[in-house]
Parts: structure tokens; sequence; C-alpha cells
């Protein structure tokens, strides 16, 4: 299925929380497994994806820009900089459990001002932690679910069971229309029980 939430209007940041999981029978392209988009009109067709060894159990969830003329060799490591590794933690997805995806993403000032930032965690643990890229100069204007992992023969893995993905709780937050100098901190601390009352 596809899942779309569009902004009224160009934004320079976003935060999208989600909880999710595969099946435990996934098998993974043998290529990124694009899971979700946060987008910008103007260069800017980012995607958080997970890869590792088909069979595998763990995947890594990282972030491509996929986005033809833009350059972020300087700081993303394969592709000519089109693939940003997990580079402050390990950024690991266990197949068929739940986990809580957080992202935050700030548009960078141009297409060559290195300025745009992307932090993600897992669990709340920090996986990514960008702040020099370059990345929808013109503002943020869309998260899109638009999974690339169907099909019978794909990326040279051969099907044998249904991949499926679960989501929940999805929250997409965006500034009130002004701009913000302020990052948010993380994510929250996970909340605690203090009692309950049974009438």
């Amino acid at each position: 299925m596809q899942l779309i939430y569009s902004t009224p209007q160009p934004v320079r940041e976003m935060y999208v929380g989600l909880t999710w999981r595969t099946n435990p029978q996934f098998q993974g392209r043998i290529v990124q497994n694009k899971l979700f988009f946060i987008r910008g009109n103007t260069l800017g067709n980012g995607y958080f994806g997970m890869w590792n060894t088909p069979g595998s159990s763990t995947m890594k969830f990282e972030w491509g820009h996929n986005t033809s003329g833009l350059d972020n060799s300087h700081t993303c490591a394969l592709d000519s900089g089109l693939w940003c590794y997990a580079n402050a933690g390990p950024s690991m997805i266990t197949l068929g459990q739940w986990a809580k995806v957080e992202v935050y993403q700030k548009a960078s000032t141009t297409a060559t001002s290195r300025d745009g930032i992307l932090r993600w965690w897992i669990n709340g643990v920090l996986g990514g932690n960008y702040t020099n890229l370059n990345y929808a100069p013109s503002g943020l204007t869309e998260w899109q679910w638009n999974n690339t992992w169907d099909g019978a023969q794909d990326m040279g893995t051969s099907n044998t069971v249904d991949w499926e993905h679960w989501l929940d709780h999805v929250h997409i937050s965006i500034p009130n229309g002004g701009t913000s100098t302020d990052n948010p901190p993380g994510p929250p601390a996970t909340p605690t029980l203090r009692g309950i009352s049974v009438p």
C-alpha cells in the first residue's frame, strides 16, 4: 500500500515517529528495501530503508538521498554520497519484532550549503546524526510510505513467502509555519507507570 502526508506548504523541518515491524519470514532484497520517504519538491527524494544479506534475521536501517544533482560525498559513504550509513549507533532492526523509529530532518539552505540536518533513532537509540547535508533546499513537502520490495523476482531474490510490513502510531510533526532554530533534543524518555487505581 501507499500512505502519503503532504504538507500544506513547504517546511524546513519534519519529525516522523512510528512503530513498525515486518513478518518474521521477511526475506528482503539484495539491495536496499525502501520503506518511507521524506521528500521535497526540488532535489529531495530521500528515503529510509533497510538492508543486509538476504536471509539475515536483522537489517541495518539507514538513509539514502536517492537524488541526482546533489553532492553529499563529503559526508555520506557509498555511491558518491547517495547512501548514508548509521554513524552514531548500531541502527539495527530485528525482523518480526516491533521497533520504534524516529526521524528528524531539516532541509539545507541551498543545494550546496551543507547545513541540512538528519537524525534517526531506533528504539530510542541514536543511529544516524548528519549535520552537513545538502537536501531539499526548497523545503520538505511530503512523507510517503511506499515500499520497493514486492515482485516475484526482485533484484536477484526469489520470494518464497509473502513479505509484510505492520505500522502503528504514525506521528508526523511540522513547525507551525515559522522558522525554528531549535532541534529536538532526541526521543522522549520511556513513560513510567506510577500507579493504577481500580474502582
